[in-house]
């Protein structure tokens, strides 16, 4: 069993956090959920930095701990998350960074669609680019 649960308790707990909480939350620009898998928290998944401009934003995950990893938690996830995020934000793309060589992060991103764009450099770092465009969401 898969669920997401907005992690308001964790984002409330100062006033820089509830002032992100108002700014980008409230407003759509970034969503937050939490990943429960056989009833735990088991990682979170979001999307950020939405450009209107571009009808796209980034998105990440993070599936803990690591013997969780590699067990299709982050996959089922996907499966659930980009539909949602794809129709709400009305995205013509979403798009994800990772290490050239994070080979689970890199078959994820293929198994769900996403196609390798460009290595790009991110605060110093080297991360390839992997982009979905909403035709080639599956549900």
């Amino acid at each position: 069993m898969l669920k997401f649960e907005h992690p308001l308790y964790q984002l409330l707990n100062e006033e820089q956090d509830y002032d992100f909480f108002i700014s980008e939350v409230v407003t759509g620009l970034h969503r937050i959920d939490s990943v429960y898998a056989e009833n735990e928290l088991s990682g979170f998944i979001h999307a950020f930095d939405y450009d209107v401009r571009t009808g796209s934003c980034e998105t990440g995950i993070g599936i803990f701990p690591a013997e969780n990893q590699r067990r299709g938690i982050g996959f089922r996830a996907y499966r659930l998350f980009l539909p949602a995020v794809f129709e709400s934000w009305r995205l013509k793309s979403i798009f994800a960074l990772t290490h050239p060589k994070n080979s689970g992060a890199i078959k994820l991103f293929d198994k769900l669609g996403f196609k390798k764009d460009t290595d790009v450099e991110d605060h110093g770092l080297r991360f390839r680019k992997f982009v979905l465009k909403s035709k080639d969401v599956r549900p």
